[in-house]
């Protein structure tokens, strides 16, 4: 098992449509605690609608209503090798269970 981070310390917001968060990778991490730096310009938000139909995208609900408790299933992959090349995020790949996150190692 990865790395952990609850949904609550990435800022995230759940409308019952849409979950947002912070991208929990290095990189981002990086980015948000240094704004002011001019390399750090951009970093990347998740975005999840929910309901997800797993037909749409292969995301299933599996349980929970607020950020402290969803979980979905399969993993999330945030990031893409395009993003990530052009000094974005460094990409993060997990499961949301229970309202944390966990990192694939």
């Amino acid at each position: 098992m990865g790395p952990t981070r609850k949904l609550a310390e990435l800022e995230a917001r759940y409308d019952g449509k849409t979950l947002r968060f912070n991208c929990p990778c290095n990189r981002c991490k990086d980015i948000r605690d240094n704004p002011e730096e001019e390399r750090n310009a951009k970093w990347c938000d998740a975005i999840i609608r929910i309901p997800i139909a797993p037909e749409q995208n292969g995301w299933t609900l599996v349980s929970g209503t607020t950020t402290d408790d969803l979980t979905l299933q399969p993993s999330i992959k945030i990031g893409n090798d395009q993003y990530n090349a052009a000094g974005g995020c460094e990409g993060w790949h997990g499961y949301l269970t229970n309202g944390v996150l966990v990192a694939c190692e």
